[in-house]
């Protein structure tokens, strides 16, 4: 059940690989129909990380306001949309807006597909379901070239390279039906039976019954776990918005009336609280009573595991039950704002902030998907004050890293780099066949070490391999060496693909709580993208200035990556979500 569901989800990531593989070859063809420039040719690769990087934030206000299933199966428009606007363009502007719409469906998969995974996963193999995406990314590519070749001598061939994303596009679209929920989203939401239920069939490959409220000890064990993570992390919230209203209140005093952030910090306040009123139902309704009977239960104090007893433990403050699901953890220090230290915001401020805020009216009047995505956009700021400022930071510097190394531009222009070579156009896209192979090479080593070995241990040695095959890039691009630079590309991507290709989502996944990960995540694969954007559209031309030089450029780079790894990036491997955040 766990596979299937990966490898459904991850169809995005094939799609994704696809158009990675497909442009280099097709922009041979586009380059003759259209009598390209060397400008028109960045600005055509180009576009899709442009687009990609507007679709990462959409993506994280449609996961948090619909779902993590849903947005996968609204993901799939674009990828219609922009393959066939593409297939039948005649003009430049047409093929650009087809790879922005494209962009946004990239956008959207690489922020919602890990997220989803990684909480569909248990812990012990959350790291090779993850890196199911970047699987299906490999096999994208490779299919792309595949085609790229066996189309390259038919008139118009291009088009139809272009326009057959959408036959996996159009099978995405059943995401609704085919896919459970994200059962920490059910949690948020609080629908706990629902969570029980998916829950159950990925880990024991058994559809619950219709109505059960009873699972394995296991499972419920795990469901409790996941609802203390949940309470804690809106606990954790809390503290922010105290911390953004102290902000925005003394900001008002200064500047005498509203301020501009006050807007910024009432989204915060009711899009990190938001749950609050369905964990009210919850204890009036004791929704989960029957559905926590496992050997948790007795560990937090409920011995009778009735459901009035368990109402009576989720509504009672002094029990076990209710202070480990809606207590801070103890040991974390108070936010401190920029004030002076006897305005200092503590613990017993949140409860005061919090009373004043009608969770219930806010609630009842729902905001809709566009005041979600404004409110995805203002977090963002207020996690770079919060308590996970750092591990924002670190995702991104990382994604920063993972594409100004030009890892992206290298797979994209790799045909126009060997034919700068002197090789011929036909036996440039036949080659470059082989660099999906390394690629998918790197993924196996990382599906076989990233549970064992860890993250970080690949993360420094996948940067110094990185370092080597750039360097030996620069060598055979000097010597104008197509069997050099060949090599060198595919020793470059084996080493990217066992490091940060997939790493990357995995750690997006991992370090950030519930609460913080859509603007985390939208805004870590965002840097990624523009990143990814600005090596595409720039590389042409820093080539055709720099000629070898470029690559000891994007060397240098991958260099700096190890370093800041060795000192930044912490160890992940075998944690629980729990844990983690």
């Amino acid at each position: 059940m766990l596979l299937r569901v990966s490898l459904f989800a991850a169809l995005g990531g094939f799609l994704y690989g696809y158009d990675m593989g497909l442009i280099g070859g097709a922009l041979v063809d586009i380059r003759r129909d259209f009598n390209t420039s060397e400008g028109q040719d960045e600005l055509i690769v180009g576009a899709t990380k442009v687009g990609a990087v507007f679709g990462t934030f959409l993506g994280g206000a449609l996961m948090v306001h619909y779902g993590r299933r849903v947005a996968i199966a609204l993901d799939s428009i674009f990828f219609v949309g922009g393959p066939l606007l593409m297939a039948v363009s005649h003009s430049i502007a047409g093929l650009v807006v087809g790879r922005l719409l494209v962009g946004f469906g990239i956008g959207i998969s690489a922020v919602v597909v890990p997220a989803y995974l990684g909480e569909v996963a248990p812990a012990g193999v959350r790291g090779r379901i993850v890196e199911v995406y970047e699987v299906l990314l490999c096999l994208g590519m490779l299919m792309a070239v595949l085609a790229d070749w066996g189309l390259q001598h038919v008139a118009g061939g291009w088009r139809w390279m272009v326009g057959l994303p959408v036959l996996p596009a159009l099978v995405l679209s059943a995401a609704l039906v085919l896919l459970p929920e994200s059962p920490r989203w059910l949690v948020v939401q609080g629908r706990l039976d629902e969570a029980l239920a998916v829950m159950h069939r990925v880990l024991t490959n058994v559809r619950l019954p219709q109505g059960a409220q009873r699972s394995t000890a296991e499972v419920e064990d795990e469901l409790l776990a996941l609802w203390s993570s949940v309470e804690k992390d809106k606990a954790a919230a809390k503290e922010c918005v105290a911390a953004a209203t102290g902000v925005v209140r003394r900001r008002r005093r200064r500047a005498g009336g509203r301020s501009a952030g006050d807007a910024a910090a009432r989204r915060w306040k009711l899009w990190s609280s938001g749950a609050d009123g369905r964990w009210q139902q919850l204890q009036e309704s004791g929704a989960p009573s029957e559905g926590f009977r496992g050997s948790g239960m007795k560990a937090l104090g409920a011995h009778d595991s009735s459901p009035r007893a368990l109402q009576r433990a989720l509504s009672d403050p002094q029990s076990p039950l209710f202070r480990t699901l809606s207590s801070v953890p103890q040991g974390l220090p108070p936010i401190r704002t920029r004030s002076n230290p006897e305005e200092m915001t503590t613990d017993s401020d949140v409860g005061s902030i919090v009373k004043r805020t009608d969770t219930a009216r806010l609630l009842q009047a729902a905001p809709g998907f566009w005041h979600t995505q404004g409110t995805v956009l203002a977090a963002v700021w207020h996690v770079l004050q919060g308590p996970e400022r750092r591990a924002l930071i670190l995702a991104l510097v990382i994604a920063f890293i993972d594409q100004a190394m030009a890892s992206t531009a290298v797979v994209n222009y790799a045909p126009e780099m060997l034919m700068r070579a002197g090789l011929p156009s036909s036996d440039a896209t036949l080659w470059t066949s082989a660099i999906p192979g390394a690629k998918v090479l790197g993924v196996g080593i990382t599906l076989l070490l990233v549970d064992s070995a860890g993250r970080r241990p690949l993360m420094l040695w996948g940067s110094a391999a990185c370092t080597a095959a750039l360097l030996l890039l620069a060598a055979g691009d000097w010597r104008q060496s197509p069997v050099l630079m060949l090599a060198a590309m595919c020793l470059f991507l084996l080493a990217f693909s066992a490091s940060y290709a997939g790493l990357f989502w995995i750690l997006c996944s991992e370090l950030f709580s519930m609460q913080a990960k859509a603007p985390a995540a939208s805004a870590a694969t965002a840097m990624l993208f523009a990143g990814g954007a600005a090596a595409d559209l720039a590389f042409l031309s820093i080539h055709s200035a720099m000629g070898a030089g470029s690559f000891l450029v994007f060397g240098a780079i991958a260099a700096f990556g190890g370093v800041y790894c060795w000192v930044a990036l912490p160890e992940t491997k075998g944690r629980s979500l729990a844990e983690l955040v």
